[in-house]
This record gives structure tokens, C-alpha cells and sequence, in this order.
């Protein structure tokens, strides 16, 4: 959603606050936005590295069978 249709869709729900507040608004959300993302690899990262691990160790306890 373009800038201007979620100014659009902001005036519509809150006409009351002014621009500048739904711009900080809509910016804060763009912050929290790309900040779940980034979490969202970092924890995706950790449990690949995770499952690596765990096969590496099944691989060793299977040689020394």
C-alpha cells in the first residue's frame, strides 16, 4: 500500500489528528514493520543453524556404531 492510500485510508479513520502525526504514525509502523522482518531471519537463521547442528551430531553418533 502506497503512502498516499494509507494517508488516505488514516484521514478517513482519524480525521482529527493532523498529517504530520499520521506520517509519524505510518513511519513507526514501517519501523516496527522492518523490524519484525528482520527478527523473522534472524530466528529463521538461528534454527537452520540449530537443525545443522543436530544432524551433524546424529552423523557422528552413527559413524561410531
Amino acid at each position: 500500500m502506497s503512502d498516499t492510500e494509507q494517508l488516505e485510508i488514516a484521514e478517513t479513520l482519524f480525521p482529527s489528528q493532523t498529517h504530520q502525526e499520521i506520517r509519524d504514525a505510518i513511519k513507526l509502523e514501517e519501523e516496527r514493520r522492518a523490524a519484525l522482518v528482520k527478527n523473522l531471519y534472524r530466528l529463521r537463521a538461528l534454527r537452520l543453524s540449530r537443525d545443522r547442528g543436530s544432524i551433524r551430531i546424529q552423523e557422528g553418533s552413527d559413524q561410531r556404531r
